[in-house]
């Protein structure tokens, strides 16, 4: 496979806070169509990598590429999609507003999944008519993945997903991934669900004080 076509490379990968080392010198590539877990204890620099990834913060040092590109270009998120540890969204807006606003970020395909995710994950039109405000953190999570997924991403980037979903939406949601993987998308995702892991991942890798272990 081709450097280019290497849907995420990491190499050396360094984030340092002051004198705290949160990401120390990772190694790490995925393929296309693969499903990666990405484990390790809390503060064991997870989301840092994952938020270097998606070009939210910088590298102190090392690099990390899209499909070629610096991880910090437009053109290198075209075709990502991410859900962060706590989604965010405008409170006073409607989920459906809001998921708005992030679709016409990728142009007229950039809902072509909502409704198809969206019935997965149980999230109805009434709830996402709703102001933000007044939904419950499980809703928000369903919201945070519908806006992760709803524009067919190629590459898929999830912090924790299973956080605040009930057993027989997590149920759902897996083989959503599954299904996902299965028509070629590559996907990263972290989790402390080892039931989850072993249902949708293809490989492991392990992170401890901000080391690749394995």
């Amino acid at each position: 496979m081709t450097e280019t076509a290497l849907p995420l490379r990491a190499s050396q990968l360094t984030k340092r806070f002051g004198d705290f080392t949160a990401v120390d010198g990772l190694d790490l590539v995925l393929a296309a169509g693969t499903v990666t877990g990405f484990l390790g204890p809390n503060g064991a620099g997870k989301s840092t990598t994952l938020r270097m990834a998606v070009g939210l913060i910088s590298p102190t040092s090392g690099e990390v590429t899209l499909y070629g590109q610096p991880a910090a270009l437009p053109s290198a998120r075209k075709q990502l999609g991410y859900l962060p540890a706590d989604p965010a969204f405008v409170a006073r807006l409607s989920g459906v507003e809001n998921l708005d606003m992030l679709a016409a970020l990728h142009g007229q395909h950039g809902a072509v999944d909502r409704d198809e995710v969206a019935s997965v994950l149980g999230l109805t039109r009434s709830e996402m008519i709703r102001p933000v405000r007044s939904l419950s953190s499980g809703m928000k999570q369903k919201l945070g993945l519908v806006a992760a997924l709803q524009h067919r991403p190629d590459l898929i980037i999830l912090d924790e997903p299973a956080n605040r979903l009930d057993p027989l939406v997590h149920r759902s949601f897996c083989e959503l991934l599954r299904s996902q993987a299965a028509d070629g998308r590559t996907i990263l995702l972290s989790s402390h669900v080892l039931g989850e892991v072993e249902d949708v991942c293809d490989r492991i890798a392990l992170i401890k004080a901000g080391r690749l272990i394995r």
